[in-house]
């Protein structure tokens, strides 16, 4: 009698201690979406191990279990779990698409390349995995291949500031500067504080004659990011390359003052001060 009392008043203990929300594998997806968004990873966690352990065939939540641990940086578990997703469900192309990300993580490129192709046999139109072959074609220093995966992309997400600056990266290494141009300016219509893009479309200004366009751009980008050491290594490496032009033509106070302005945007710029010495 007193061991059955016992084990009632442990079950008893159990269930007031079991939270309310865990009565079914809906409130546990629903509470471990919650945690993750908040970013309180082992808790998600154990909401979807959980929610798998009630459900094994509950696809969302072995999905997010795997994106969990692949924020936890457990990136073999993470792999483990996504690979049994795609397995299990073969439609299920955000498991492919984290498959591609893990093996680019290790600098698998050929695995990488094979799991964002599969995510296309799947579902053709799929801007994610354009994009990133895209990326990877561009790294690969394949300009081509890269901008007409970068377009496929473009062409389904319209707007999206980071994939107009590859796009005109891209444009960039096939000498295409009309419309790299026109992909760095759509780039920071979309987003006017993409750093990024105003340092790029400087030098695009500089380089076809267009200086005060430049210095406009690179002012721009200072503005935005004051800390950012690009825009301001880019000014004054302009200045003191026209510094040394007037200094080579005789023409001492030019150059000074471009060497004091030099200084003005780079105060620890040597090569200025050095001169103006």
């Amino acid at each position: 009698m007193r061991a059955l009392l016992t084990i009632l008043i442990l079950t008893a203990a159990a269930v007031a201690a079991q939270p309310a929300w865990a009565a079914s594998v809906d409130d546990l997806v629903f509470m471990g979406a919650d945690y993750q968004y908040h970013g309180r990873l082992d808790e998600a966690a154990k909401a979807f191990s959980q929610a798998l352990r009630m459900d094994p065939d509950n696809e969302f939540a072995a999905s997010q279990l795997a994106l969990v641990q692949a924020r936890r940086e457990r990136f073999d578990e993470a792999e483990a779990l996504f690979g049994k997703v795609a397995r299990n469900w073969p439609d299920n192309t955000f498991a492919r698409l984290w498959l591609g990300v893990l093996r680019l993580k290790d600098n698998d490129a050929p695995a990488a390349f094979e799991r964002f192709n599969e995510v296309l046999a799947v579902d053709p139109s799929n801007a994610s995995a354009y994009y990133f072959l895209g990326v990877m074609y561009a790294v690969e220093h394949k300009p081509a291949k890269a901008v007409e995966h970068l377009r496929k992309a473009q062409a389904m997400t319209r707007g999206d500031p980071e994939l107009h600056h590859r796009l005109a990266t891209a444009f960039l290494g096939l000498d295409m500067t009309a419309n790299a141009e026109l992909e760095l300016n759509r780039t920071l219509e979309s987003d006017p504080r993409h750093v990024r893009a105003l340092n790029d479309l400087g030098w695009l200004y500089y380089n076809s004659g267009r200086r005060a366009l430049a210095l406009e751009s690179w002012r721009q980008a200072r503005s935005v990011a004051p800390s950012d050491p690009e825009a301001r290594s880019n000014m004054a490496k302009v200045f003191n390359e026209e510094a040394w032009a007037m200094h080579r033509a005789g023409d001492e106070q030019g150059a000074k003052a471009l060497w004091r302005r030099v200084l003005e945007v780079d105060p620890g710029n040597k090569a200025a001060a050095h001169h103006l010495r």
